[in-house]
């Protein structure tokens, strides 16, 4: 008799507690699942920034050797800025694109936030290329003859902490875009 007892408190539990989750254990679990969607989704888009700004620093490294190698052929000279903006000397890319491409490089880097070309302004693309030639001088603009010496070429960055960032942020990152710059000359 005392068996029979036992077996109808247990049928009243099972009936009492049924099988499954309650709505706070469902929270709980949604809750943790957000967070890590959210934390992925942050890294993410952290590492595609850091993958950005790597090719737009090795694009400044091949402009860098295809103007090279334009001044070893045409006596130690740069091209010319052509085309430019609000700020004295400064052109896109591809305002230089006829002295340039195809002979010293085959096509010009593309910024890797632009939609289509190099040339967006940095207001619509978000980032942008330039190029800066000058005289011996180093302040002066180049007048289209064989006078330019020097050159800059610089890229926006979208990491404000990155290792290799110019130190102060060239004029044109920082005030049209608050971002830091990176930028190379010709080589020494």
């Amino acid at each position: 008799m005392n068996h029979q007892k036992t077996s109808i408190v247990h049928r009243q539990l099972t009936i009492i507690h049924p099988k499954g989750f309650t709505l706070i254990e469902l929270l709980v679990v949604m809750t943790i699942i957000v967070t890590f969607a959210t934390f992925s989704t942050i890294s993410f888009n952290n590492a595609k920034a850091k993958a950005r700004d790597a090719k737009r620093k090795q694009d400044m490294k091949t402009m860098q050797t295809a103007l090279y190698l334009y001044s070893k052929d045409n006596y130690g000279y740069f091209p010319a800025c052509t085309g430019g903006f609000s700020i004295p000397q400064a052109c896109y890319l591809s305002n230089i694109t006829p002295n340039i491409s195809p002979t010293y490089i085959n096509v010009l880097p593309i910024e890797p936030g632009a939609k289509s070309a190099p040339n967006i302004p940095a207001a619509l693309s978000g980032i942008s290329y330039t190029y800066m030639a000058f005289d011996d001088n180093n302040d002066q603009t180049c007048n289209g003859s064989l006078t330019c010496n020097h050159f800059k070429v610089t890229a926006c960055l979208e990491k404000l902490n990155d290792p290799e960032r110019d130190v102060p942020t060239a004029v044109i990152c920082s005030q049209m875009l608050n971002l830091a710059s990176y930028t190379l000359s010709e080589p020494k």
